[in-house]
């Protein structure tokens, strides 16, 4: 039984075609389960889909979940002894991650793939903080389902040339993910045309990715941190921003402050609190992402319609 050789250094791998830093799988390795960890649930929730029915290997993921902005998230001791127990890492990349540069560190010997190299980001924009991780490459790529397509893409490909004698295994199971991702594509699309197109405003930082997939009207889109509370001058700021761009309804994390969506309510706006897959914990679930995506779908249609219909 194979597993992935451990490296002498951390590698983090650039998700191209080319792979020339991967180290394949060889015979004199170890006799045990390939261990193979994800950084936060999301990616995992892709990931699960493209080992599946790989023999003697192990998808977990270090993270658990999060009502904050995942970006602040720090390494804890523990954490720490989960990874050098691993023999991979897939993580996000571009900023996802606060801890990126300590994986690449020391002599660990982890494999480290990084899932959104070389992908398109967009730019989130000034957050009025100088510095602040919500200015530049906003790495939130997963919740669009075209940037899911393109990450697991990557992690496909690195997987397959870390693990070779399993590279064909790789290659049908992202075609297999691939079909479903495009009809689910497909399916929200369908849900939200059929919906009013009235104006919209983000009020959190990677929900823009699914209002252009779903070709919504933004007219706003605020820089606030997942979780966050809004008081006094800020929520003014807030309120003046949003009546000044003419927003009628409002997508938000559905972990959001009470007293946030009461406020937002109160001022006449219908809120889509949505699923931003960081609350969920990992259970071999390979449906997950498909049914979360979909809801949110839903959710923006009918949010769409109530206000059109008050």
């Amino acid at each position: 039984m194979n597993k992935l050789k451990r490296l002498t250094a951390l590698l983090l791998i650039a998700a191209l075609p080319a792979f020339s830093g991967c180290t394949p799988l060889t015979d004199d390795a170890v006799p045990d389960d390939t261990r193979v960890m994800t950084t936060f649930y999301p990616l995992y929730a892709l990931s699960v889909n493209l080992v599946k029915d790989v023999p003697a290997l192990t998808l977990s993921n270090l993270v658990q979940p999060q009502v904050g902005c995942p970006r602040s998230y720090q390494l804890s001791n523990w954490d720490a002894a989960l990874i050098a127990g691993q023999d991979a890492l897939i993580i996000g990349g571009r900023g996802l991650e606060s801890f990126e540069s300590a994986l690449t560190m020391g002599d660990a010997g982890i494999a480290v793939l990084s899932a959104m190299n070389g992908r398109t980001l967009y730019n989130g924009g000034a957050s009025g903080e100088t510095g602040s991780h919500l200015e530049g490459d906003n790495p939130w790529l997963f919740l669009s389902v075209p940037g899911a397509m393109d990450i697991s893409i990557s992690i496909a490909a690195g997987m397959a040339q870390m693990d070779e004698p399993y590279a064909a295994l790789y290659d049908k199971n992202l075609g297999e993910y691939l079909t479903r991702l495009q009809n689910l594509a497909d399916d929200m699309e369908d849900v939200v045309s059929r919906a009013p197109d009235l104006p919209v405003a983000v009020l959190h930082e990677g929900l823009g990715y699914l209002a252009r997939q779903l070709g919504l009207n933004i007219v706003c889109e605020y820089p606030r941190e997942p979780g966050t509370e809004q008081y006094g001058n800020d929520l003014g700021d807030l309120l003046a921003t949003l009546a000044d761009a003419g927003a009628a309804v409002i997508l938000i994390e559905r972990q959001a402050p009470q007293n946030l969506v009461e406020a937002l309510t109160a001022e006449g706006y219908a809120v889509a609190r949505l699923d931003t897959l960081m609350t969920h914990a990992a259970d071999g679930d390979c449906g997950a992402y498909e049914r979360i995506m979909l809801e949110n779908a839903k959710i923006i249609a009918e949010t769409l319609k109530s206000a059109a219909n008050p």
